[in-house]
């Protein structure tokens, strides 16, 4: 599969805080990698790397199999599309007009819309379920239609990378599995999809591979199935759980054991 974002031996942080140590990671077009680990492991900072808001301190990182920094914001933000939480801008602006935003980075913010920029915002708008909502104000829309609705922006922007940052927080369980199915039948369209999940359950199920960040380091990188195991979420998280088969997929699942922190 195509490369399409790597980190080499890199390193990140804020001001004199390291926070992203030494890492060493591709992301290849066509599937959907799920960045684990406690609170304050990386994944944000991770995130924020790979999408140019981040230079690293050391090391390198490539989009698109160039060094996004010599090249401006905007060139970037046309590659790789970062959604953070709480995503959601906070002015009356309509669902179309929000998605609209996404074409920033191609068209600037005064160069009037063409053909190929009013198509790409309602290809995403009808991807996400937001047809017929055009007029509606983002400040009236429940989190998971708001949700959709940064997604819809994301692809707006015609990326090859879709970074994610906590994509389910504050999501019942019919929002997540439906953003779940949509971002993997993105993933099928040959764009990689990089998301910071804090349930496991949900790495194994619709991920193809798998990082798992402690202190900012990478502690395991692979296929869910090998990664996730015991041992390795043990050591990650500083507690004992019991990995058991899933009683209607199969796969692993993932359970705490209750009073077991170490």
């Amino acid at each position: 599969m195509t490369e399409l974002a790597r980190l080499d031996c890199a390193s990140s942080g804020y001001r004199d805080r390291p926070v992203l140590i030494d890492i060493s990671i591709s992301v290849r077009a066509g599937e959907l990698l799920a960045v684990v680990g406690p609170n304050g492991a990386g994944k944000s900072t991770l995130l924020r790397t790979l999408a140019r808001q981040l230079r690293p301190t050391a090391g390198t990182v490539q989009l698109v199999g160039e060094n996004p920094w010599r090249h401006g914001p905007a060139w970037a933000a046309a590659r790789a599309a970062l959604i953070q939480p709480d995503a959601i801008p906070d002015w009356p602006l309509t669902v179309r007009d929000t998605v609209a935003l996404g074409r920033t980075p191609h068209r600037g913010w005064l160069i009037p819309f063409n053909a190929a920029d009013n198509g790409a915002v309602d290809k995403a708008m009808i991807r996400t379920g937001l047809n017929g909502l055009d007029d509606r104000l983002v400040s009236e829309l429940s989190a998971g239609e708001a949700q959709r609705v940064t997604l819809a922006r994301a692809l707006a922007q015609e990326p090859r990378v879709l970074l994610l940052d906590e994509p389910t927080a504050n999501l019942d369980i019919r929002y997540q599995i439906e953003l779940f199915s949509l971002l993997r039948s993105v993933v099928r369209d040959g764009i990689a999809v990089v998301a910071a999940v804090h349930d496991l359950n949900q790495a194994v199920r619709w991920s193809d591979r798998v990082a798992v960040l402690k202190a900012g380091r990478l502690l395991a990188l692979g296929h869910p199935v090998e990664v996730l195991t015991a041992e390795v979420v043990g050591e990650a998280y500083d507690t004992s759980v019991q990995v058991v088969p899933h009683p209607v997929f199969g796969s692993p699942f993932i359970l705490p054991l209750e009073g077991a922190a170490k």
